[in-house]
């Protein structure tokens, strides 16, 4: 899997997801992230935040929410300049 811009959110989430314990809790559902690059490659991130110990990674899991996106919103979205809902 090459690199994309939100490799780095990922991997902040997944040393929060550690130390948060509050904000785990009031989430209390599993995500898969599929993040599309601009030259056609993808990449599947798994958030699972039901699971004891929480999980960040790309093993295959069953999720609750499947979202679609491409690596410039999802940039977009976390610096703030854009809203879930204008994607």
């Amino acid at each position: 899997m090459g690199a994309f811009k939100s490799d780095l959110v990922f991997e902040e989430i997944k040393d929060r997801i550690t130390t948060e314990k509050d904000l785990v809790k009031k989430v209390a559902t599993s995500f898969s992230i599929n993040i599309a690059g601009d030259d056609g490659s993808s990449k599947k991130w798994i958030i699972d935040a039901q699971s004891e110990p929480p999980y960040v990674g790309h093993d295959e899991k069953p999720v609750e929410v499947e979202i679609n996106i491409k690596d410039s919103d999802f940039m977009n979205i976390a610096a703030g300049k854009l809203k879930p809902d204008q994607v």
